[in-house]
């Protein structure tokens, strides 16, 4: 069953049952708040917190300086949509505090952007350029190491073939 969401800022989603979703979010106005380590821990946890409460797998993700990749797949607990939401309220909430924690540093408020990006997952091909395209993003940005990269290659193994 298949389910069209219009959302306030009229981006329409929409949501499948097991469908897998590769999700792109940014930070308000690209701001590069995950070059701090501390923040990435934080933002880390949170994710593998919202998986606990949201029931979902998560195959995949990848904290960037600016934005983070995720590949997942919703259960009938959440769908995309509400996991995503879960996910920016509490890890902003958290980062945050952090921030705050921490006043001599100069850092602005933590904020996402609004929205997100997706991309239901097509096939097996389709899920495979995915994982490449997360586990290569360290060398696309000029990072100096694959750092908060996530890859959960049991659940990954049906759709890369050895599952």
């Amino acid at each position: 069953m298949s389910l069209i969401i219009m959302h306030r800022n009229s981006q329409q989603r929409i949501l499948t049952e097991e469908s897998i979703y590769f999700i792109t979010t940014n930070t308000h106005n690209s701001y590069p708040y995950f070059k701090d380590f501390k923040l990435c821990d934080v933002l880390k946890a949170d994710i593998h917190l919202t998986q606990q409460l949201k029931n979902f797998i998560l195959f995949s993700y990848k904290i960037n300086p600016d934005h983070i990749h995720i590949l997942l797949k919703p259960s009938n607990k959440a769908n995309v949509s509400e996991i995503l939401r879960s996910l920016k309220t509490n890890s902003s909430r958290n980062i945050n505090r952090l921030i705050s924690y921490n006043p001599e540093k100069k850092v602005k408020r933590f904020k996402w952007q609004k929205s997100f990006n997706d991309h239901i997952i097509r096939d097996d091909a389709d899920f495979r350029n995915h994982i490449v395209y997360i586990q290569n993003q360290w060398i696309k940005h000029n990072l100096k190491e694959n750092r908060y990269y996530y890859v959960d290659m049991e659940a990954c193994g049906e759709y890369l073939g050895y599952g």
